[in-house]
């Protein structure tokens, strides 16, 4: 999942239900930041992490690659 603000977890959190290894890239250095101090992020990033999410913090996408339909 590209992004860890609140629709991006939200995404993520839902495909991990359904079963898919999701890792959550994330370009700033915590989770939504917008909303979240570094340390309520972290708490919540502990969380997710418990619940099976995986997380690039501090990363940018390069490229997306997949079947073009």
């Amino acid at each position: 999942m590209i992004g860890g603000g609140l629709l991006g977890l939200e995404a993520a959190s839902g495909l991990l239900q359904r079963g898919l290894d999701v890792t959550v890239v994330h370009i700033q250095p915590h989770l939504m930041e917008q909303q979240l101090d570094a340390q309520a992020a972290d708490l919540l990033r502990g969380e997710l992490e418990r619940r099976g999410l995986k997380f690039r913090m501090g990363a940018e996408t390069s490229r997306l690659c997949g079947k073009q339909m």
